[in-house]
């Protein structure tokens, strides 16, 4: 059996570390040889979080974001992630 996991992660303003969380969970989850989808969920960053995420869209079709106009806090993003998520099962992960 081949399960899709869902990968959730709320975020604010993490341009500084936003690629490496990306690069060490893609590697862990390719190694896992699992389906997966990770789901960024932008809480009104005002640096450049939304254009690197952008990016990692561009280079991994298993990303998704969804991305807020301002913050709504921490479990309203989370929320949004799990409600945008398609898996059979969900991790929530923070940056």
């Amino acid at each position: 059996m081949n399960l899709l996991i869902s990968i959730v992660a709320p975020l604010r303003d993490e341009e500084a570390c936003l690629n490496e969380f990306f690069n060490l969970l893609k590697g862990t989850l390719e190694s896992m040889r699992v389906k997966y989808e990770i789901i960024f969920v932008d809480d009104g960053s005002t640096d450049r979080s939304t254009e690197i995420l952008k990016d990692l869209r561009r280079r991994d079709m298993g990303v998704k974001i969804v991305s807020f106009s301002r913050n709504f806090g921490h479990q309203v993003a989370v929320k949004a992630g799990i409600d945008h998520s398609s898996g059979d099962a969900v991790i929530i992960m923070d940056t």
